[in-house]
């Protein structure tokens, strides 16, 4: 159940993966000749679609893809001319396209047909992907077999016996799974339903041949992932139409894929929702922690596409909490941060402080928020995100079900069961919220766009229309559009994106922070016009960001035409990338509406933020 309904959640997804890992035994029709205006056009098409793709499973710009050459070409059969040697190709003539292109002086040469529906790499460099920890061959969801290398940098792939494309990891999640499955478990080799896996952990656990399944099944997501460039995760939740209530129909259902929700009601009513801001951040951290998993209850079904390794029943029980309020929040259109708590308490001033008082947050699925906040009127200075272990999970889960709600001066703790706490158990949750706060405060993470005190003397204020974002470690805040996100890939860079990074249609940034070598924006500005516009007459002008000179260089050269603005900082260089600038009016003022605002609003903070 689990692997059919996967399929059609990933559907969209998997039709860039199908470029690379479909099967060649397919006749094709004959094509008639093609007008010479058509056919370059055509292969125009083309050669965008893949330069497109490629810069997705690298995860960089397209304009950082170079085209070397495209021609078009009779290929002997339905490989493409590059069948491997476990393949049975159709001898049949297939018109297509030899690509070759080019990313920081490294060559990759496609044969495509002219759909581009089908596409093989046939030669690359060399693949980099890190210390090798799983090297398998598997079989995608469209019957094809791989090659696959997955390494602490991320996974190469390719057809069985051909070339290997050393892609990314989609998120920097993937790197923390491999890690924790390669300390879990040791080193064994299985032939499983998905392939052969051979596995290189230093852990002690053996593996069961369940647990063999599940690596071959996340190194197949893994694989169709990087050639597709998005992530691949999936829920399919049934339930009543009021959450809680005996109903055993399961009529109610809720989808999620990628960055987007469909809800489906008792009444027939569909619904789809683009998710954006908190949801699809929280969503996204979901599907990157969680591995797969179905369970079912006489009310609810809950069938979950996770990519991460933490698994269990307590938290199976808790992603089915995370997805029954969802379902709630997404059908009324109201979100109910009182219904997803079940835990909030004020411990009192931090370090006998009277302006800052330290307060927990957990909620139903196991996310804790340790805050600072001023001791008088609430508001939140400071603010650490982190997750339950299992085991404070379970304590939690125990406590809960046991009891029944408790409400005391600094908070309540909810519950459903019938037994009071009495004294002793009070005191006992009372020490174990001030442990966990203190636990998530020193190892959570800081929540992109919570500001400090001292940022509240620098960062502009927010707006219904406007949301706030703060890289403390890259020493700025600024404001961006309220149903934009702010998506952080491996290496670093903040993408100011509509939905997600996927959307190349709407206006988005890019913003880089690097050492300036000592190099002056004029210099900068020299190289950047040199690497990126040769032979273009690249316009410039002077601006201000953050209160410094900036240089801007617009009508840049690329997939689509693009702007850059850079500035220099206490010896750092700030790099920011507009695209698309837009071929009509209505296009080119919403790019430059964006622009003012990200330009207008940025700020930097204090030394040592």
């Amino acid at each position: 159940m689990l692997y059919e309904t996967r399929f059609k959640w990933l559907l969209p997804a998997l039709l860039f993966a199908v470029w690379i890992a479909s099967a060649c035994v397919v006749q094709p029709v004959q094509h008639m000749p093609t007008p010479a205006g058509e056919a370059e056009a055509q292969m125009q098409a083309t050669v965008r679609a893949l330069r497109t793709q490629v810069a997705a499973q690298l995860q960089i710009a397209p304009e950082e893809v170079s085209v070397i050459d495209a021609e078009a070409v009779e290929w002997p059969d339905a490989c493409l001319g590059a069948g491997s040697p476990q393949e049975g190709c159709a001898l049949v003539v297939t018109p297509g396209y030899r690509i070759t292109l080019a990313v920081n002086g490294h060559e990759y040469v496609y044969h495509t047909d002219r759909g581009p529906y089908w596409l093989r790499l046939v030669k690359g460099p060399e693949v980099n992907v890190g210390a090798p920890v799983i090297t398998a061959t598997v079989t995608v969801d469209n019957g094809s077999c791989q090659d696959a290398i997955v390494g602490s940098e991320g996974v190469a792939f390719g057809y069985c016996g051909l070339a290997l494309f050393g892609g990314k990891f989609v998120s920097p999640a993937r790197r923390t799974t491999l890690a924790e499955f390669a300390a879990r478990y040791a080193p064994f080799e299985a032939q499983t339903e998905g392939g052969v896996i051979r596995f290189a952990g230093d852990g002690e656990q053996i593996a069961t041949r369940a647990d063999q399944e599940q690596l071959a099944q996340w190194v197949t997501l893994l694989v169709m992932e990087a050639a597709s460039g998005a992530p691949m995760g999936g829920l399919a939740y049934h339930g009543p139409a009021e959450p809680g209530a005996d109903d055993a129909s399961k009529c109610a259902t809720l989808t999620m894929s990628g960055g987007e929700a469909t809800v489906f009601d008792c009444e027939g009513n569909v619904k789809t929702i683009k998710l954006n801001g908190g949801p699809l951040s929280r969503w996204l951290t979901i599907q990157d922690r969680f591995a797969p998993f179905a369970v079912e209850t006489e009310t609810e079904r809950l069938d979950f596409t996770g990519m991460g390794a933490v698994e269990g029943e307590i938290w199976q029980q808790a992603i089915l909490a995370w997805a029954r309020t969802q379902y709630a929040e997404l059908s009324s259109g109201k979100v109910s941060a009182a219904g997803a708590t079940v835990l909030a308490w004020n411990l009192g001033p931090v370090d006998d402080m009277e302006a800052s008082c330290m307060h927990l947050t957990v909620l139903a699925w196991g996310e804790a928020y340790a805050e600072k906040r001023d001791c008088v009127n609430g508001d939140i200075q400071d603010m650490q995100i982190g997750w339950l272990d299992t085991a404070e999970m379970e304590y939690l889960h125990d406590w809960t079900r046991r009891h029944t709600t408790l409400y005391a001066e600094p908070g309540y703790v909810v519950g459903a069961g019938d037994q009071e706490a009495g004294q002793e158990e009070y005191a006992a949750i009372e020490l174990w919220i001030v442990d966990l706060w203190r636990r998530i405060w020193a190892s959570g993470e800081s929540q992109a766009g919570s500001i400090s005190a001292d940022d509240l003397a620098v960062c502009p204020q927010p707006t219904d229309d406007l949301q706030l974002f703060v890289d403390r470690n890259a020493g700025y805040c600024l404001l961006y559009p309220a149903e934009y996100v702010a998506e952080i890939t491996s290496d670093g860079v903040v993408n100011l994106v509509a939905g997600s990074l996927m959307n190349h249609i709407d206006p988005r940034a890019s913003i880089e922070v690097s050492d300036a070598a000592g190099r002056t924006l004029a210099e900068i500005a020299d190289a950047l016009a040199a690497e990126y516009a040769a032979g273009f007459d690249v316009q410039r002008a002077a601006t201000t960001v953050g209160g410094e000179e900036a240089l801007v260089l617009d009508n840049l050269p690329g997939q689509d035409i693009n702007r850059r603005v850079v500035v220099l900082h206490n010896g750092r260089l700030y790099s920011f990338f507009f695209t698309p600038l837009g071929e009509t009016d209505e296009a080119r003022t919403a790019l430059e509406s964006f622009y003012q605002n990200v330009i207008d609003s940025f700020r930097f903070l204090a030394e040592g933020e």
